[in-house]
């Protein structure tokens, strides 16, 4: 029998975490001007993006994606900061979307 499943799961970034986001954020290489509980101020080559707790998103720019970037962003931090919290050590894998998860 076979035991593969595919899990597929969407990001809802209004329930987002400002501080998963943030640090998501800062690794793909977004300067973050402001940062609070309830809201992020950020900007990469000309995009800004403001996130709001219970609003999400709003992106000002001409970059195409960043909206899939920031959900790659956020997932991989969210990822991150629960691995750590588990107990299991978190390494950056072979591409930048992917980490490599030990326990300790």
């Amino acid at each position: 029998m076979p035991c593969d499943t595919i899990t597929t799961q969407a990001v809802v970034l209004t329930k987002a975490r400002s501080d998963i986001l943030w640090a998501g954020l800062v690794e793909a290489g977004w300067t973050i001007t402001t940062a609070t509980k309830d809201s992020v101020l950020a900007y990469k080559q000309g995009t800004s993006v403001v996130w709001t707790a219970g609003k999400g998103l709003q992106i000002t720019g001409a970059q195409t994606g960043v909206q899939a970037e920031i959900v790659q962003a956020y997932s991989k931090a969210a990822v991150s900061w629960a691995a750590q919290r588990a107990g299991w050590h978190v390494q950056s894998g072979a591409n930048q979307n992917q980490l490599n998860l030990t326990r300790r």
